[in-house]
This record gives C-alpha cells, structure tokens and sequence, in this order.
C-alpha cells in the first residue's frame, strides 16, 4: 500500500510522535531547549520587565530564522527516514504561534523534500495557525479550497495563492484536515510531479564570470515564468567545508580557474567530480568584490 502521509507532531517536550526513528539525543536536547524558549519570556537585563519572544522576534527577525532553521534541521532528519509522502503536515505543540517561524520550517521543508508542506503551531485563541508552500503542480489555494468544499465546517480561514497559503482550524480538528490534506495530494500529485526537476541554461563560459554581468542580470526583472538564469556546469571538488554547521562552503575548479561557491542549508558532502547548477553572486570583502556561484542542485 503506498503511503500518502505522515504526520510529524511534535509534543511540548520535544519528542516526535507518529514516526518510529527517536533522533539523536543531542537533536532532542536542541529541541527541548527551543520549546522552553518559544513558551518563555525573556528578561531585559536591568529593570523588572520581560519581552515575550513574538514581541523580540519582530524587533530582531533573525532570532525566528535562527529558530526555523534549527526545527527544520530536525524535522528533515525524521522525513528522510520516513521514504517519500506525497505531502507533508507537521503540528509543533507551542503556545504561542509564530508566523515567521512556521513559515520558515514549512519553506524549508518543502525546498528539501520536494514536496507540499503545512506546519501549524497553536495561537493565542487556542487555534492552530498555519503556513504552507508548495511545488509547481500543486495549486495549494485551490487545495484548501477543495478540503473546505468537502469538509464544510472544517477550515475557520484559508487564503493564499499557487505556491503559498495560510489555514486556520481548531486544534481537534488536525487530524481531520490531514486525512483531507492528504487526500487531495494522492489525488492531484502525479510521479512526474514529485520528481525533482531543475530547469537550466546550461553551461556558462568563463568570460561571464564578471561583477559587471552579475550586476546587470540583478537589475533585470525575474517572475514566475520568467525565472533568473540558472547555469550547470560539470566542476571538480577542490576542498569543502561545512559553514556555521548549515552551509557547504565549497572551491571548486571550473573551466580551469578556480571558483568560490556555497550551498545553503546543504550539510552532506559532495563527490570530487559533480555537475552542478548554480547562480551567480558578487562577494564583496574589504573592499574587493568577486563572482560566486551559489549553489541549487548537484547530478552526481
């Protein structure tokens, strides 16, 4: 029997619920402290007065990425274990709903796994608020739309577009709003969909490798259906290194000279030979700029 979903709850402890893999104790430490510090309010050193963390968040939107990142880093770790859903539903039993977080985690997930994804966490009224992104192929407004004409009384609000959207519905109904979620993706994602797909321009000569030309395809206008270019090039491993724990900050040796790049939120190693597709960037260091290619795909 093909399996359509899985459910990742995690409980206000940290632990994972409706997967059989535990994680490793040092994941579940990180996550116990995160839940502390999501139900927690920090003191402002110096006087009598505390800042919940929403309030500190919205001053300093760098703490919810920091935070999303380290959620996402363990929820990727359990999915992998658990083959390939069509979709993905994943409930974080916080008190206080983060928007900025949820939305991370879920955009996260969905760049990782190639799949459609929707991460709740309770608000303050006690509902669950959530954020979805999604694949080309999956109109996650229109999804949402169809669980709502099937399940009337299911959804309090939904909105959104193609590739983003917002629910909101009562705790006890998650489970509900999964088996519909889920429906919806066995019945709409085809495998041609699911399959991961990276459309290029090719190989791009080393003459281009200039600030001007970077400078000059950021100034264009890119959208969807008109994307930014996105080159591939066949590359030797010159040395590699994880970056902040989170990022494969990578020399590469293309079309003779000698590359800088890097992957964000890649952590796995790459082999010594590999194709890659890439975009440009200008890294600017006291003073001197230089071209890298920043890092969406690899075809080993």
């Amino acid at each position: 029997m093909e399996r359509t979903r899985r459910i990742i709850d995690l409980d206000h402890a940290g632990n994972v619920r409706g997967v059989e893999a535990q994680g490793t104790r040092a994941a579940r430490e990180r996550l116990k402290q995160l839940a502390w510090l999501l139900d927690s309010s920090i003191p402002i050193p110096g006087t009598k007065f505390t800042v919940g963390l929403e309030a500190l968040i919205g001053l300093f939107p760098f703490i919810g990425d920091l935070i999303g990142v380290a959620l996402s880093s363990f929820i990727l770790k359990e999915a992998a274990r658990l083959g390939a859903p069509k979709s993905v539903l994943l409930r974080m039993s916080f008190n206080v709903a983060l928007e900025g977080v949820v939305g991370i985690v879920a955009a996260r997930v969905k760049d990782r796994l190639h799949r459609p994804a929707f991460v709740f966490a309770r608000g303050r009224d006690g509902l669950l608020k959530g954020s979805g992104r999604s694949i080309a192929g999956f109109h996650l407004r229109d999804a949402l739309d169809l669980v709502s004409k099937r399940e009337p009384a299911l959804l309090r609000r939904f909105g959104g577009h193609a590739m983003a959207a917002g629910a909101t519905l009562a705790e006890a109904d998650f489970a509900t709003f999964a088996a519909a979620f889920a429906a919806v993706a066995g019945e709409w994602l085809a495998p041609e969909t699911l399959a991961r797909r990276v459309l290029t321009d090719g190989p791009l000569d080393a003459q281009w490798f200039a600030p001007a030309v970077v400078q000059a395809l950021e100034h264009e206008v890119w959208g969807a259906g008109f994307e930014p270019p996105l080159f591939a090039d066949e590359v030797e491993v010159v040395s590699q290194r994880l970056l902040k724990d989170k990022h494969l900050k990578l020399s590469l040796r293309h079309a003779g000279a000698l590359r800088e790049a890097i992957w964000f939120g890649r952590t796995e190693p790459l082999p010594d030979r590999v194709r890659l597709a890439y975009r440009l960037s200008v890294d600017s260091w006291q003073g001197r700029e230089r071209v890298q290619m920043l890092v969406e795909a690899a075809e080993t």
